[in-house]
């Protein structure tokens, strides 16, 4: 735990482009898929992996990465500047017999961990069985670039296949924008295989198909605008 404030690498980062580039110049963030994976390395390194000197050290990494791409960048020279937005209709998770099976098990324990208590409490209290969520997907051009905005923290794997397939020329996909209808969104296989932030209810509130179908769309909704 820490007792102070920090703006953590994304503060390093911008202090060190405008140290550069001159205080009123402002560093724009975009939260990437990002649903499995993260920066903190698991193998043996003696570069910092946690704290105020991971924080430092990523700040410099990533504003040297920027400033290169900045350096080396080419004016837009296609002005075109258009925007979509379609509302998907998802099914929501709906509870099945493994599911109350497992919630009816840990009842019968004399002894509850905290995790299971919350494992009874939202299974037995989930209200979206037969449900359909309202899912945004948003999609805009400007020039070259091609930007995807999917909510809840999405898979990389999602992210990386709207990019293959995407008709732009360089396509950003970003996460946890315009509304609040999931946790995560796995890959369908992900999903069914239970994987890392795959399970129902406490950590996915969609179908486990909800991913493709997000990617899908995202990618019609692209081409479109490439038309």
């Amino acid at each position: 735990s820490a007792d102070f404030v920090s703006a953590d690498w994304p503060g390093g980062m911008a202090r060190n482009v405008a140290a550069v580039y001159g205080e009123d110049v402002v560093t724009v963030f975009l939260q990437g898929t990002a649903g499995d994976i993260n920066h903190n390395p698991h193998e043996a390194t003696a570069l910092p992996t946690r704290g105020p000197e991971k924080a430092i050290q990523l700040g410099r990494a990533l504003a040297g990465a920027a400033m290169l791409a900045t350096e080396r960048a080419e004016p837009l020279e296609d002005g075109v500047l258009e925007a979509r937005v379609e509302t998907l209709p998802i099914p929501y998770y709906t509870r099945d017999a493994a599911l109350m099976a497992e919630v009816e098990e840990l009842k019968k324990k004399e002894e509850l961990t905290p995790f299971e208590q919350y494992t009874v409490r939202k299974g037995e209290n989930w209200p979206y069985d037969g449900k359909i969520a309202a899912v945004p997907v948003q999609v805009m051009r400007i020039g070259d670039v091609g930007v995807v905005a999917l909510p809840a923290e999405i898979f990389a794997r999602i992210g990386l296949e709207i990019k293959q397939f995407s008709p732009a020329p360089f396509t950003l996909v970003v996460e946890l924008a315009n509304a609040d209808v999931s946790i995560y969104v796995p890959t369908t296989d992900q999903a069914e295989r239970g994987a890392y932030g795959a399970r129902p209810i406490l950590s996915r509130w969609l179908c486990s198909d909800a991913g493709r179908q997000l990617a899908d769309a995202a990618q019609v909704m692209l081409w479109k605008l490439w038309e």
